[in-house]
């Protein structure tokens, strides 16, 4: 599950060395670990079959009035105007499509307790964050029962890797866990600042934000360097190489038939 990398620059000195310490326990160096089996815990509800982008209508103008920024608490606050965007819920959280998702698969773990962000987060969240990993984890094994292979000619017959974490500068109001596979093939993946939203260390992984919320209570982002970040050049995540643009990296990225090789995936 865990691939060891550099330490995060987006985290404050006072979880910097947490973070080192979570990013290099578990998992063998060159080499992710493949999700197997039970989730654990008290049984999930179903996932809805998952609606290819291509089929799902694109969001109307209802989705961002009242401000984009908000939203995510408006399906909250009404998730029964929204029931086509929902593909899960329980008691402690909903899942939902992301409105435009940048890669064959994304959506996105919403809580139903209003946590507006990971900077909101203390350690009596530790739980449900837990859960909502979980959650995740359920969602892409339902995916993955579907009889979803990574798409042919680029992940073959291996299972189709995903991401699970926060974006630590996050665009969107209400805490929210991005479920995103890893090919990143999508229309919606337009801009520099769209692929490095989603590579390391911008995006961090669900399971460092559980460890840093557990050791030190709270998750504290230097939101300038995070920032800055997504200006980074454009570097494969699986070769580690430099794209000159986006065109180029969609190219490479529908060719490219190496393993994700950094960063955390599932």
């Amino acid at each position: 599950m865990f691939r060891p990398s550099a330490p995060c620059p987006t985290l404050s000195s006072t979880t910097s060395s947490q973070t080192k310490k979570q990013q290099t326990s578990g998992g063998a160096a060159g080499g992710n670990a493949e999700v197997k089996g039970s989730v654990g815990g008290e049984a999930l509800p179903a996932v809805a079959t998952y609606v290819e982008n291509s089929a799902r209508p694109p969001p109307t103008g209802s989705f961002v009035s009242g401000g984009f920024d908000m939203a995510l608490m408006r399906i909250l606050d009404e998730p029964q105007k929204h029931e086509k965007s929902i593909v899960m819920q329980d008691a402690k959280c909903l899942v939902i499509y992301d409105a435009y998702p940048k890669a064959r698969y994304h959506l996105l773990v919403l809580p139903k307790e209003k946590v507006m962000s990971i900077s909101d987060l203390r350690l009596h969240h530790l739980p449900l964050i837990q859960h909502m990993h979980r959650v995740a984890l359920h969602v892409i094994a339902a995916i993955r029962g579907a009889g979803v292979v990574g798409q042919q000619g680029v992940e073959g017959h291996r299972p189709l890797a995903f991401r699970i974490g926060y974006h630590c500068v996050p665009s969107l109001k209400l805490l929210h866990l991005h479920i995103v596979s890893a090919d990143f093939v999508s229309t919606c993946l337009k801009h520099k600042k769209h692929w490095n939203s989603f590579q390391p260390p911008f995006f961090l992984d669900s399971k460092l934000v559980e460890q840093t919320i557990s050791d030190t209570g709270k998750v504290e982002v230097d939101k300038h360097k995070s920032e800055a970040l997504l200006k980074a050049p454009l570097t494969s995540h699986r070769t580690s190489e430099t794209i000159k643009n986006i065109p180029r990296l969609k190219e490479h990225l529908i060719k490219c038939s190496a393993p994700v090789s950094s960063g955390v995936v599932y």
